[in-house]
């Protein structure tokens, strides 16, 4: 072969592996930014609004039982009643009684508040363990938010002496 046919061979030769070399060059995709984590949950303590008149609307009855001035009587409605159950989060089954009720109470400016009962061996068996208790506050605050309550209202009757409720809660 004669070297001016060389030259443009190797050109060719050259320039295919260069365009080889560039087509199975791995392209960089630009990385997403990280997701920043989620703003800490800031929960505080509501603001009082003085006195308080609160009333007990069980699940048991119909609001229509009611006329809207037995509403207007009190500040707060603790809808009563979720229970705690075995596993320590709540048993909640009257939904469309509690929308009734929430809505004639926000109707007439009450606030609307989930009371919440059950057995003493269940209360027990929430408070024994950080983990039990984080599953409980959990679920509560779960509720709290699907069913925009204004706050809660615990019905633990037990314990009667303090140092035995302080000794669950170690």
């Amino acid at each position: 072969m004669k070297r001016t046919a060389i030259i443009p061979l190797l050109f060719t030769i050259l320039t295919i592996l260069v365009v080889l070399v560039q087509s199975c060059r791995k392209k960089s995709s630009p990385v997403p930014p990280p997701t920043p984590p989620p703003p800490p949950v800031n929960i505080q303590m509501p603001s009082g609004f003085g006195f308080y008149v609160v009333g007990y609307f069980p699940s048991y009855r119909m609001v229509n039982e009611y006329p809207d001035r037995m509403f207007k009587m009190c500040n707060v409605i603790n809808y009563a009643f979720a229970s705690v159950n075995a596993s320590g989060t709540l048993d909640f089954n009257t939904q469309t009684k509690f929308d009734s009720v929430y809505n004639r109470a926000k109707a007439n400016g009450v606030k609307v508040f989930l009371s919440i009962n059950g057995a003493h061996a269940d209360f027990v068996r929430v408070c024994t363990s950080p983990s039990s208790r984080l599953v409980f506050i959990m679920d509560v605050m779960k509720k709290v938010r699907q069913l925009k309550l204004d706050g809660i209202d615990m019905d633990w009757e037990y314990p009667t002496r303090p140092m035995a409720l302080t000794k669950h809660l170690q």
